[in-house]
């Protein structure tokens, strides 16, 4: 491995994902003082719903794609021309999907969860140069779409603010960068990379689909995770309760800007070391990653826990101080979330995405039946425990799948080595 390479990779991917969060802070703190309560709590709840639905169009196509050009990088133009054509149909689906449910359940939020899904639309439309992108190892693409359509999207927020525009105009800024994004993203692709076409090959689809099954199993479970109290929240207590969970969990977010660079750059390292079958470095690799990421997120922690009564203050202003707790509580599980997500990346590198399906199903039901019974009773704080608890069963639970696998794979290489041998004396 060119560790030169990985180690200027993920300074360049870690800085730019902490430059994300800062930008994306910034805004909340505009629009948390701009829009009343109800209103942020709507524009989350629909973010929420969309991103549930958009499952439909990914299907885990995007981890396959990363897995596959990693291994086998002479043909990505052809898998991302196949996957873009895959992915056409499937975006129409979601965007009927969606909206037919709004009409029927929620009427209330149809207009802004119809703009909402256009956004979010854009967003996965990206996902896929986003995983070309990250596979052929040019992650500088990936940080010079990002960076820019983040400074575009400031000076759309701030003019909106300027003109005294409604929550429609902010869901429309959100539409035009991410549409700039994709634009972006393309042109990136055409010059430095290769042209893609449309091509429609049923039987590539099938393999596609068959294929990147267990990650979108994977995928929609850990949405519902991550995702499923604001869910429950927006059903079960008012709007701004939902306002009220959000700001906490918002700032959880933030956390992630060490662990997502890691998840970029490592996903197609572990890959392409399961493709050569590389079982004792993937190992030690992992082994020192969850030391050193048990060890960042606990210290992350204390530094939360001690400043959360000044930091939600200042981000999302006085309304929000009921949100204090709730991010002390979520912060706990930051060294379980590091770990975890460490664990999910290595799992789907090695091939194990089955079995962590189960895990994730097992901690999904979990999440939803504690919620169902802490929600209606303590609100917000009631699902802040409920992410806390499950977290830290998934990442327990997943890292010891990952070393039972690792330690199998390893000691069987020597038998195979000694087969081989055989094999040729004889």
């Amino acid at each position: 491995m060119d560790w030169k390479k990985i180690k200027k990779d993920f300074l360049l991917a870690s800085s730019s994902h902490f430059f994300y969060k800062v930008v994306g802070y910034f805004i909340l703190t505009i629009l948390t003082r701009y829009l009343a309560k109800d209103e942020m709590g709507e524009f989350f709840f629909a973010a929420s719903l969309a991103g549930f639905f958009v499952m439909i169009s990914e299907l885990g196509i995007n981890s396959y794609l990363t897995r596959e050009i990693a291994r086998e990088p002479e043909k990505a133009l052809d898998l991302m021309s196949e996957v873009v054509s895959l992915r056409v149909p499937l975006y129409a689906v979601y965007f009927i999907l969606l909206n037919v449910f709004t009409y029927l359940v929620k009427y209330d939020l149809f207009q802004i969860v119809f703009l909402t899904s256009i956004y979010i639309f854009f967003d996965q439309l990206y996902q896929c140069f986003g995983s070309l992108f990250l596979a052929l190892k040019r992650v500088s693409y990936n940080v010079f779409t990002g960076v820019s359509t983040r400074i575009l999207l400031v000076g759309f927020i701030l003019i909106v603010v300027a003109t005294k525009g409604t929550l429609t105009s902010v869901v429309t800024c959100y539409i035009l960068a991410n549409f700039f994004l994709v634009l972006l993203a393309f042109v990136l692709m055409w010059k430095k990379i290769g042209k893609i076409g449309l091509v429609w090959n049923p039987d590539s689809a099938k393999t596609i689909l068959k294929v990147s099954f267990p990650f979108f199993v994977l995928g929609i479970l850990s949405l519902i995770h991550f995702k499923i109290d604001a869910i429950m929240i927006g059903f079960f207590k008012p709007y701004s309760e939902v306002a009220t969970y959000e700001a906490g969990y918002k700032l959880l977010e933030a956390s992630r800007f060490i662990i997502w660079p890691i998840g970029m750059i490592f996903y197609p390292i572990f890959s392409e070391m399961a493709g050569q079958k590389q079982w004792k470095e993937i190992q030690q690799l992992f082994k020192k990653m969850l030391f050193r990421l048990g060890a960042i997120g606990s210290l992350i922690t204390i530094l939360v826990g001690l400043t959360a009564g000044v930091i939600i203050p200042v981000v999302f202003g006085p309304k929000y101080d009921d949100s204090i707790l709730v991010l002390r509580i979520l912060y706990f599980s930051v060294p379980f979330l590091y770990i975890g997500m460490a664990g999910a990346l290595v799992a789907k590198s090695i091939l194990l995405e089955k079995k962590t399906i189960k895990i994730m199903l097992a901690c999904v039901i979990a999440n939803i039946l504690f919620n169902s019974l802490a929600i209606p009773l303590w609100g917000a704080m009631g699902a802040a425990w409920t992410t806390l608890a499950t977290q830290a069963l998934l990442a327990v639970w997943i890292v010891k799948l990952n070393i039972t696998e690792l330690r199998f794979q390893y000691s069987r290489e020597p038998i195979s080595l000694v087969r081989k041998g055989l094999d040729y004396v004889r």
